[in-house]
Formats: C-alpha cells, structure tokens, sequence
C-alpha cells in the first residue's frame, strides 16, 4: 500500500469512527458496544470498500431512524453480544468472499442485513401494538427489502441477476423473520439474553445460506 493510499485509509477510518461515536445516543448500544459497530465497518471498509461498508451504516442509521426503539427502550442497555450477532453473518460473508475473490458473496451478505433490520423491527411487541401483528410483520419485511435491495441494486446496475436476487431476497427475510418470531416466542427474552442473540445470527447466517440454492439450480 502507497503513502496515499494509506493516508485515505486512515482518515476513512477516522472518519468512520467519529461517525460511529457521535451516533451513539441516537442507538440502544452502550458506548463499549458502539466501537465494536465502528470496527465492523471497518472491517467492511477495509476489506471490501464502500459498496459494502454501505449496508451496516444503513442498518445502523436505519434502525435509529425509522424504527421506534425509544418507544421502548429508554436506555442504551444493548451489549456487544448485540453487535456480535447482527455483524456475524454478514462479517462472514465479506470473509468468505475476500478468501475465494468470490463477488456472488455480495448477495447473502446484504441479505444478512436486510433481514436484522426486519428482525430488529419485529423483536419489540410494543412496535405492533397499534396494528395487527401480520400487517405489522409485512410492513417489517417491506421496509428491510426496500432499505436495503434498492441501493443494492443501484450499485448492481439493475442486472437481470440483481433483480432476481432481490425478487427471492423477498420471501427469504419472511421466512427467517417467522423463524425469529417462533424462537423468540419459546425464549422469552431480555434485551441482553445470550441464546436468543444467538439464535438470531444461527437464523440469518442459515437462511442467508440457503438462499444461494436457487442459483444453483439457475446455474
């Protein structure tokens, strides 16, 4: 790496870093659990650059922004196992596809997100309280498709292979949404409950898995 390529790196971090920081109160993360997002981007940044840094900063912001956590949550009590759990799946796909130079890793890796924000839609019961659990549940998936998969396919290029992989994204964040909701209903849990934390990457890592099998078979 060049002097000025290693000047832009580290300005972009620490950018990135008071970005994350500054941030913090308009998030449920505590300030320990605040550098641990900032290093997921950098890791994003890094590894894979800005197309895939994108998508944690949008789940960061969105889930602040377009989510009514504060409605129940009154403090910043989320842990790191909170962003050890959304960040793994996606963490392990830029991984995978910086081992393999693989790109098609892009898709399960934006999947991954799109389906956390849905998820961290859907986890409060308070967030349904004004409207019919399914019509509550679709708006979650809509709003976790959208927020993701049109900048994903801004960057794609609005391929035929894009808009496919955003057409089966749509049913697979339902799937791994009611699979969440099912767990959740048999943990009943608190903010910072380990297994459910757990359960939460096992469902995305796995559905975000599994939904590379219809390109397989189109292959």
């Amino acid at each position: 790496m060049d002097v000025t390529s290693l000047i832009v790196q580290l300005a972009a971090t620490l950018i990135l870093v008071v970005f994350t920081l500054s941030w913090r109160k308009q998030t449920t993360l505590n300030d320990s659990t605040t550098l641990g997002a900032a290093f997921v981007g950098y890791l994003s940044w890094t590894l894979g650059g800005w197309q895939w840094l994108l998508f944690p900063l949008i789940l960061l912001m969105g889930y602040t922004l377009w989510y009514p956590w504060k409605n129940y949550y009154h403090e910043r009590c989320h842990t790191i196992y909170a962003v050890i759990s959304v960040a793994f799946t996606g963490v392990l796909w830029l991984l995978l596809s910086q081992t393999f130079h693989a790109d098609s890793f892009f898709y399960p890796y934006t999947l991954a997100f799109a389906a956390h924000l849905t998820i961290i839609d859907i986890a409060v019961p308070k967030n349904c309280a004004d409207s019919p659990q399914r019509q509550c549940i679709s708006l979650a998936i809509l709003k976790g498709w959208v927020l993701i998969y049109l900048p994903f396919l801004a960057i794609q290029g609005f391929s035929t292979l894009a808009l496919t992989q955003s057409a089966i994204a749509l049913p697979a964040i339902a799937l791994m949404a009611i699979a969440f909701l099912w767990v959740q209903s048999i943990l009943h849990p608190n903010p910072n409950d380990i297994p459910l934390w757990m359960s939460r990457a096992g469902i995305v890592t796995l559905g975000s898995l599994l939904s590379l099998i219809p390109f397989y078979w189109l292959a």
